[in-house]
C-alpha cells in the first residue's frame, strides 16, 4: 500500500512561499514584521518534517507525494524514508537557530530582509533535495540552494574578500550543477527515467537485457554524479572553494554552508549509491564507485586536518575542519555496510551541530575583538564567557573528547572501518585525527584559556539573548548526543541508517506508484 503525505511537499512549498512574500511584508510593516514572518516560516517547517518523520517512524512505511498529482516517471515524486526524514528534521531546528541568532547578530540595514529571504530560500532548496524521489527535481533544489548560498557569502559586500570568495564559489559552484545536470541527461537517454527508485528496475533489467550501451551510459553517470557531489559536499580535491566561502560569509551563514549545506552533497552520494547504484549489474563497477569515493574521502580527511595546521584565521581553521570532517563521512559511506552507514549518519547529525556552534560561538567573540586573527583573539573567550564557554563546548566536541557526541560518532566509524579491514582508511583517520585534535586543543588553549591581552577592551552590546539562547541550546545538544548515544542512536540514527541499507521500501514504493497507475 502506497502512503501518501503531502506534508514535505508543503514544507518546502511553504518555506519558498515565506521567501517569496517577504519583502512584501518589510515593506508594508516595517524590519521587526519582516523578521518575525522569517521565524514564523521556519517554525513551521520544523513542525511539518517532524510530523512527517513521525508519520514514517511510527508506520514503517515510506511516504510518497506526487506534485500536482502526476504519477512518475512522468511527474514529479516526493519519496521520503527515515534517512531523509532525519536530515529534514536536522535541516530544520538548525535553520530556526541560525534564524533566531541572525536577530542579534546581523546589523540592522537596508538589504537585511534579504538575508532572511535567502535564509528561507536555502532552507526551502535543502530540504527539496532531501525530498525528492526524481534525480532531475534533485537539480533544481540543488540550483536554488547553491544561488541563495552564493548570495548569501557575499552578503557583506562592503568586504572585496567575500565578493571574490562569492564568485569563486559561484562559478564552480555553476561548473558543479551543470555536471550534474550532464549526468542525469545520460541517466534518461540510458535508462528513460529521472526517478530515484525507477532508475534502480531499469538498471536491474539491463542485467537481463544485456545491452551494454545502456550500461556504459549508466556508468557515466554515476561518475559524473559523484563528481558533483563532491563538489558539493567539498571533498578533496574538489574542496578548494570552501575555506574562502566559509570564512568571508557572516559567521551565521558560515554555520549554516559548514553545518546544513555541504550535508545535501553527502546525501546525494549516500542516496545514489545505496539505491541507484546497487542496481548496476557489474558489481566490480560499484566497488570501483565505493573506492573512489573512498579514497577521496581520506585524502579530503588528511588534507583539511594539515591545513589546519597552518591557518592564522579562526573561521579558515573551522572551514578546513569541515572538508576533514566530511572526508570521514564519504569513507563511512563508502565502506558499503551498515556500521559503516551508521557511523556516517550519525557524524553527520554531531558535526553539524558542533560545526554550528563553533561557527556562530566564534562570530560573537570575532564581533567582540573586531578580528578573525586568532593572535588577536587570544584570551578573549576567557573574557567574554558567555561565548568562550560555548566555543570551547565546540571545541572539545569536534576533537573527539569523551563523552561528547563526535566522540561516539568517530567511535563507531573507527569500530566499522577497522569491521571492514580497511586498514588504509584507518592510517589515513588516525592522522588526520592527531593533526587536528593539536589545533583544537591549541585554539582552546589560546582562546578560551590564556589571559586577555587585546590592545583595545571587548566591544560591548546590550542585544544579545538570542544569541545566547541559540549558543546554550546547541552547547547542550553537543553533550546530549554523547550522554544520551545509546537512546539517540537506537531511536533515530539506526532506524535511519537501516532505512537507507535496506533499500528494498524505497523501490516496493516506486513499484506501487507504477503499479496504482
Amino acid at each position: 500500500m502506497v502512503t501518501m503525505d503531502m506534508y514535505p511537499a508543503l514544507e518546502v512549498l511553504l518555506l519558498a512561499t515565506g521567501a517569496f512574500t517577504l519583502p512584501l511584508i518589510y515593506k508594508l510593516f516595517g524590519r521587526k514584521a519582516s523578521m518575525g514572518y522569517a521565524l514564523l516560516y521556519s517554525i513551521l517547517a520544523l513542525i511539518l518534517s517532524t510530523k512527517s518523520f513521525l508519520r514514517i517512524y511510527n508506520s514503517n512505511e515510506v511516504i510518497t507525494y506526487p506534485i500536482g498529482g502526476w504519477s512518475p516517471p512522468i511527474g514529479i515524486v516526493y519519496v521520503v524514508d527515515k534517512f531523509s526524514g532525519l536530515l529534514g528534521i536536522l535541516v530544520s531546528t538548525i535553520m530556526l537557530l541560525i534564524i533566531i541568532y541572525s536577530f542579534n547578530y546581523i546589523r540592522p540595514n537596508d538589504r537585511e530582509y534579504l538575508y532572511y529571504t535567502l535564509l528561507l530560500t536555502v532552507e526551502a532548496g535543502m530540504l527539496g533535495c532531501i525530498y525528492s524521489g526524481d534525480a532531475f527535481h534533485l537539480f533544481v533544489m540543488l540550483e536554488v540552494t547553491s544561488l541563495s548560498a552564493y548570495a548569501l557569502v557575499a552578503y557583506m559586500r562592503d568586504r572585496r574578500t567575500a565578493l571574490r570568495a562569492s564568485f569563486k564559489y559561484a562559478v564552480y559552484g555553476g561548473l558543479a550543477t551543470t555536471i550534474y545536470f550532464l549526468s542525469i541527461v545520460f541517466l534518461y537517454g540510458s535508462l528513460g527515467t529521472l526517478t530515484i527508485g525507477d532508475a534502480y528496475l531499469k538498471l536491474s533489467n539491463i542485467m537481463i537485457s544485456g545491452d551494454r550501451n545502456l550500461l556504459w551510459g549508466a556508468t557515466v553517470f554515476a561518475f559524473l554524479s559523484l563528481i558533483a557531489f563532491m563538489y558539493k559536499a567539498a571533498v578533496f580535491p574538489l574542496h578548494f572553494w570552501l575555506p574562502d566561502a566559509h570564512s568571508e560569509a557572516p559567521s551565521s551563514v558560515s554555520a549554516l554552508l559548514s553545518g546544513l549545506v555541504v550535508n545535501i552533497g553527502v546525501y546525494g552520494f549516500a542516496r545514489f549509491t545505496y539505491t541507484i547504484f546497487h542496481g548496476l549489474p557489474d558489481k566490480g563497477l560499484y566497488g570501483t564507485i565505493l573506492l573512489f569515493m573512498g579514497l577521496a574521502g581520506a585524502f579530503s580527511a588528511l588534507i583539511g586536518s594539515l591545513m589546519m595546521l597552518i591557518q592564522k584565521d579562526v573561521k579558515r581553521i573551522i572551514a578546513y575542519s569541515t572538508v576533514m570532517n566530511m572526508g570521514y563521512i564519504v569513507m563511512g559511506y563508502s565502506l558499503g555496510t551498515l556500521a559503516g552507514i551508521i557511523a556516517s549518519t550519525y557524524h553527520v547529525v554531531t558535526h553539524s551541530i558542533a560545526k554550528s556552534l563553533a561557527f556562530m560561538s566564534c562570530g560573537s567573540l570575532i564581533n567582540k575583538t573586531g578580528s578573525r586573527r586568532v593572535d588577536d583573539l587570544i584570551g578573549a573567550g576567557r573574557v567574554y564567557k558567555k561565548a568562550g564557554i560555548p566555543f570551547a563546548i565546540s571545541l572539545l566536541t569536534l576533537a573527539g573528547l569523551p563523552p561528547l557526541g563526535v566522540f561516539i560518532s568517530e567511535y563507531l566509524l573507527v569500530g566499522s572501518i577497522i569491521k571492514s579491514r580497511a586498514w588504509l582508511y584507518l592510517a589515513f583517520f588516525i592522522a588526520s585525527y592527531i593533526s587536528s585534535t593539536i589545533v583544537y586543543l591549541r585554539l582552546l588553549y589560546d582562546i578560551c584559556i590564556k589571559p586577555f591581552h587585546g590592545e583595545k577592551k571587548l566591544i560591548t552590546g546590550d542585544k544579545e539573548a538570542n544569541i545566547l539562547l541559540v549558543l546554550i541550546i546547541l552547547s547542550i545538544l553537543c553533550i546530549i548526543t554523547g550522554l544520551l548515544s545509546g537512546l539517540v542512536l537506537n531511536k533515530l540514527i539506526i532506524p535511519s541508517s537501516k532505512d537507507l541499507w535496506y533499500y528494498y521500501n524505497y523501490i516496493k514504493t516506486i513499484k506501487e506508484i507504477f503499479i496504482n497507475i
